[in-house]
């Protein structure tokens, strides 16, 4: 490994560094009891039925965990007609809980330290936006990141791609608790950052690019 020309090192976190899997059902037991699911139900939402589930996104994970808890067909109407519903339950649990029931894989910690020791670069964000993460959680709480870099394939070449500091990996967009106001007033404050917004969706933005407003 000492002679892999290796500049930086990109790894999966989901499933491949951390084990997720409990956060999925610990996230969907608030979400079914939410829908009125009795307890015989929510036990048949198990993590053996979630790791043969989850991977297909959201909308299909929670038509058939539906489906599963009320022992209909996977494609059942019924299910399908309530993921909606059970959409609003699950991005509220998920927001709340997520990462409070996940687990470091075995073997991760220390393969990643032996890649620090070979001088491998394992940060993807510039420190200026690292920084400012760190210092909105300390003021505010606990911080969501919920996207990074993005590649060709999440733009597909497009002008947003080719203008976006997600594809440098020198944005992050993030959720966090508290006054909207307060924390955009924080985040322009700070004159090593670029772009700062609150998207509609309850999204904060920031890169590291010239400063600018949109």
């Amino acid at each position: 490994m000492n002679h892999l020309p290796l500049q930086a090192a990109i790894i999966d976190l989901d499933g491949t560094m951390v084990d997720t899997l409990g956060d999925f059902h610990v996230v969907l037991q608030h979400t079914l009891a939410d829908m009125g699911c009795h307890p015989i139900e929510l036990a048949r939402v198990d993590r053996e039925f979630l790791s043969l589930t989850v991977g297909k996104g959201t909308d299909d994970l929670l038509r058939r965990s539906l489906a599963h808890a009320w022992g209909l067909p996977d494609d059942a109407a019924e299910a399908l007609e309530a993921v909606p519903e059970a959409w609003q339950h699950y991005q509220r649990h998920y927001d709340r809980l997520n990462g409070q029931h996940a687990d470091v894989f075995p073997g991760v910690s220390e393969g990643l330290r032996q890649l620090r020791e070979l001088g491998v670069p394992l940060a993807c964000l510039p420190a200026p936006v690292r920084r400012a993460l760190n210092d909105v959680a300390l003021r505010f709480g606990p911080v969501l990141v919920r996207s990074t870099h993005r590649g060709n394939r999440a733009f597909v070449r497009t002008d947003a791609w080719r203008g976006s500091y997600h594809r440098d990996c020198r944005a992050a967009d993030f959720r966090v608790s508290g006054n909207p106001a307060a924390i955009l007033a924080f985040l322009r404050a700070r004159h090593e950052l670029g772009g700062v917004k609150r998207y509609r969706n309850g999204l904060f933005h920031i890169d590291n690019g010239p400063r600018r407003s949109w």
